[in-house]
């Protein structure tokens, strides 16, 4: 059992179910399975169960919701996109070179949903494709390294993208033109995105800090910073009223509120670097996806881990609230897994050696610093 648990805690579902099958009492041998291992059977059955699965041509990256909610962009590791109609379970259309084995890969709509924003070909520039045809736009040309991450503005018909140089470019989505150039990061950046309501910007760097900007319309000014976390800072998101962020580096999640200046929770449960972040509609809960192949959801208020689910069998690169009562994740073992949240938010059962949340003690602006 000993051995059952820990695969579980690995999250390793399948090696769990093989160790808790050894245990299956033989024909008209004494059952001798007690209350722990039913408990972890279930624990293996629900963390697996989905309801829908749509296998994609390769390993997944990026994930966005069409802005009529009726379809997924999908970027792929090998430097094509898809477009997925997750009602009927299928792949509408494949467009992109395929040339490459993996490729950190972003996917983002204009604030008008009229544009669809991808990597070129050429992985330091961005494409800008009409939606929801996906002509080709233009090519915007600036940054020097890859391109890592990219975020549209909320009102304004601007782009933010970073590279792995640390440098974030501001582009005028309806020119194609530099706007602003930002050495933000001494590392590469990994995550970036946009308030949904204000012209404030969150990076979070290979460097180890999360760093929070506001867009002035010509430049940006940074307004705080932390460096709570341990290592690089893989994920970080706004929440949809944009008080909170959430920031996500090697298996731990920090909430802090920005207008407060204070950290709130620490979130600890993966296994392993964190890869996206996403606030539900009402921002009470948080979806977490990581390389340890869970998909975790939170709730914000409390910090406490609601459910875990288990559905992809290598890395789980993306998750998304489909709408409040369903959720979607991708992975690079090329599916996109489908299932509902009222199933699973009472799925979630933490073995005793299971730590989910610290709530943060320390006084007001320790860690975060204003500039």
């Amino acid at each position: 059992m000993n051995l059952a648990q820990e695969a579980w805690e690995r999250n390793d579902v399948i090696r769990a179910k093989e160790l808790l099958e050894r245990h299956d009492p033989a024909i008209n041998e004494t059952d001798m399975r007690g209350i722990e291992w039913y408990f972890l059977r279930r624990l293996c059955e629900e963390s697996s169960s989905i309801e829908k699965r749509i296998f994609l041509p390769y390993g997944a990256r990026g994930l966005a919701l069409s802005p009529s909610k009726d379809k997924f962009v999908v970027g792929l590791q090998n430097n094509s996109i898809t477009i997925v109609d997750p009602r009927k379970g299928r792949v509408l259309q494949k467009f992109g070179p395929g040339d490459r084995t993996w490729l950190p890969t972003y996917v983002e709509f204009s604030n008008n949903g009229t544009q669809l924003i991808v990597p070129a070909n050429d992985t330091r520039n961005i494409q800008v494709l009409k939606w929801p045809s996906c002509q080709v736009l233009m090519e915007m040309r600036g940054h020097t390294e890859e391109v890592r991450a990219a975020s549209a503005a909320p009102n304004d018909p601007v782009l933010a993208s970073a590279s792995a140089n640390g440098e974030i470019i501001i582009w005028d989505l309806d020119s194609g033109s530099i706007v602003h150039r930002e050495p933000a990061h001494t590392g590469k950046i990994l995550s970036l995105d946009f308030s949904h309501n204000s012209p404030r910007l969150v990076s979070g760097g290979d460097d180890g800090t999360v760093k929070l900007w506001r867009w002035t319309g010509t430049a940006l000014e940074i307004e705080k910073q932390h460096d709570d976390h341990l290592r690089g800072i893989s994920a970080a998101a706004f929440s949809n009223a944009g008080r909170l962020i959430a920031s996500g580096g090697v298996k731990e999640i920090i909430l802090w509120d920005t207008i407060q200046n204070k950290r709130l929770f620490t979130l600890d449960g993966h296994a392993d670097e964190l890869r996206t972040l996403e606030f539900s509609s009402d921002d009470k809960s948080l979806l977490s996806a990581s390389r340890d192949k869970s998909v975790k959801l939170w709730d914000v208020e409390t910090g406490t881990l609601l459910m875990t689910k288990k559905v992809h069998s290598s890395v789980a690169t993306s998750a998304l609230f489909l709408n409040d009562e369903t959720v979607a994740s991708i992975g690079f073992d090329g599916t996109l897994a489908i299932w509902p949240i009222d199933h699973l938010i009472h799925t979630e059962h933490k073995s005793p050696k299971f730590r989910s949340m610290r709530r943060d003690t320390r006084t007001d602006c320790d860690g975060l610093t204003g500039i």
